[in-house]
């Protein structure tokens, strides 16, 4: 057994364990960098898009009736799919995963499927947003043959974000930015309805790390 460890000891010495320790930096560096998109994105927000300010009633009701169609009363249920960590963009989802929305849809008339919230990004931002690291994360979504396997980038910056949402620093800010992304896109697939005498059922679906950022923007 001895003899096994220090066989194994000589081996790691190599440029293998150099390698794993290189590997090891990098992923540090990259989780300690990885909240500052979520830092960034709430300095640009104002205390009323936050929510910790009211806005007046007045100006509310303006804003409403400016921007609002009358929604059908039919429509009560908005079923919200957070994707995976493999997930690249706001709209990307596998075969399987839409037609899993488009039965639900079916089976509930009285809903509508938002399907265009990145969970990765505070800012409901794919990855071909960030102007610098695009091209790197273009790449790494198409590469084939033997750099099939590069898309592990992707997984890797995922698992980082969805790690923040799970934080109890950043967290609160991060899910923030999402319950603001899920209302926003809410609003889009269908207008919400502003009658408070009309029950609203939202149901958040996710897959991977997209159930952890689910739970974080529920309250």
């Amino acid at each position: 057994m001895l003899r096994l460890t220090k066989q194994l000891w000589i081996w790691l010495r190599g440029g293998t364990f150099r390698l794993l320790l290189l590997a090891g930096l990098v992923l540090l560096v990259w989780g300690t960098l990885a909240p500052v998109g979520t830092i960034v994105w709430w300095l640009n927000q104002s205390t009323e898009s936050l929510g910790l300010k009211k806005k007046p009633l007045q100006k509310r009701l303006i804003r409403d009736r400016a921007t609002s169609t009358p929604a059908s009363s039919t429509i009560n249920c908005y079923i919200v799919f957070l994707p995976g960590v493999g997930d690249f963009s706001t709209n990307q989802l596998t075969p399987g995963e839409a037609c899993f929305l488009n039965h639900l849809v079916e089976q509930h008339p009285n809903c509508v499927a938002v399907r265009d919230v990145f969970p990765y990004s505070a800012a409901n931002q794919d990855l071909t947003g960030e102007r610098l690291l695009a091209p790197l994360w273009q790449a790494a979504e198409r590469a084939d043959g033997w750099l099939e396997n590069a898309d592990v980038l992707i997984k890797i910056r995922n698992l980082w974000r969805f790690a923040i949402s799970a934080d109890d620093r950043y967290g609160p800010v991060y899910s923030q930015g999402i319950a603001d992304a899920i209302i926003d896109r809410m609003n889009a697939a269908h207008p919400i309805p502003r009658s408070r005498q009309q029950p609203l059922n939202v149901i958040l679906v996710g897959t991977s790390g997209g159930v952890q950022v689910a739970l974080g923007a529920v309250s």
